[in-house]
């Protein structure tokens, strides 16, 4: 992600995951939403819709955790697709090289006071890959990393 957003030649950005949980066209509904906005200082992130009871759960405790740990208010950390004006390559850098990197640019916007768009995004099983999260254990397993990530990120800014 980070090497794509660098090396894009366009001064807007717009990334997702490559497991394809996310249809592709929601680039295009966030692209839309940018270009009708009045704000030069947008952040365009989708809320996932269809998921399971268990990844709800998981979602609002990691919003939770965040939310206490820098004192804003996040929820949905990873929704796909986030859109936004390219980044100088000093800000991208600073970005983690992990799961991260969604939390990084999520607080990073939300510092800069930037108006934060949300908008639905079906959520589809996985097309591409294998998670790492998956399933009850791994979720599980997965947690002290994400926790981790977070205090890294805490840590760096």
């Amino acid at each position: 992600i980070k090497k794509g957003i660098k090396e894009s030649k366009s001064y807007i950005v717009c990334y997702t995951h490559a497991d394809l949980q996310v249809d592709l066209k929601s680039c295009i509904e966030a692209f839309k939403i940018f270009e009708s906005s009045k704000f030069d200082n947008i952040f365009i992130k989708s809320v996932r819709k269809n998921r399971s009871y268990l990844e709800f759960f998981f979602s609002i405790m990691m919003g939770v955790f965040n939310s206490i740990l820098f004192n804003k208010i996040f929820y949905d950390i990873h929704a796909q697709p986030n859109l936004f004006r390219k980044l100088s390559n000093e800000v991208v850098n600073k970005a983690p090289d992990n799961m991260g990197i969604d939390l990084y640019f999520y607080l990073y916007f939300k510092k800069k006071k930037f108006k934060i768009t949300r908008f639905n995004v079906n959520f589809s099983k996985r097309k591409r890959g294998k998670g790492s999260n998956d399933t009850f254990i791994q979720k599980i397993k997965y947690v002290p990393l994400a926790i981790k990530n977070s205090i890294n990120i805490f840590r760096n800014e």
